[in-house]
């Protein structure tokens, strides 16, 4: 199984978000492998992933699925913003090393990309 599936939807969000900056890596499986150590190095116990970050059980419900798919052509219309939003909400409260830039910046980067 997908590592998507050992994931809550926050925690999958926080990867997407942390891939395009201070977890960029050259493949989104590479990426998220960065986050969920660095998430881990903090502290913070994944309910599907054991303490190395080892598949441990299935925590994915369907809301990850969608979502792999913005990397096909985002067939189910994945409101992206959103899950970036979310993904640096996560990232605020649980590791705000991985978070990039000000709350002044993000939202200066949100209203040009709603532009868009």
């Amino acid at each position: 199984m997908a590592l998507s599936d050992y994931l809550t939807g926050n925690e999958w969000d926080a990867c997407f978000y942390a891939s395009f900056g201070k977890s960029h890596s050259n493949n989104f499986g590479s990426s998220m492998r960065l986050t969920i150590n660095r998430l881990l190095e903090e502290g913070y116990k994944f309910s599907g992933l054991d303490k190395d970050g080892n598949k441990k059980i299935q925590v994915e419900n369907g809301i990850n699925a969608p979502k792999v798919c913005i990397f096909l052509g985002n067939s189910y219309d994945c409101d992206i913003l959103e899950i970036l939003k979310n993904g640096r909400n996560f990232l605020k409260d649980k590791c705000p090393s991985l978070v990039d830039e000000t709350d002044k910046e993000w939202n200066e980067q949100i209203t040009e990309a709603k532009k868009q």
